[in-house]
């Protein structure tokens, strides 16, 4: 996306679009690969079966839905995180 923006965008703002683009991407995924980063570090695996056995405190899910909650709410484009 960011080189379609960048080569076949309109007028002079493309360039300025395209790095906007750019970072925004960044955000959202930074805040997904905290999500990952804490949940391996809380159960030291990324292994789906081991993880679907695993129980988890209450205030650890709540810190893993709200990073993976803020990480594809600008994936995903929601309101009010949307441009």
């Amino acid at each position: 996306m960011f080189l379609l923006i960048l080569l076949w965008g309109s007028r002079q703002r493309k360039v300025h679009a395209a790095y906007l683009f750019f970072f925004y991407t960044a955000v959202g995924s930074f805040f997904l690969l905290l999500g990952l980063l804490f949940l391996f570090f809380k159960t030291n695996t990324l292994f789906l079966p081991t993880l679907l056995v695993t129980t988890l405190d209450k205030p650890t899910q709540l810190i893993l839905w709200l990073l993976f909650f803020v990480g594809f709410s600008f994936k995903v484009p929601l309101v009010p995180l949307h441009t």
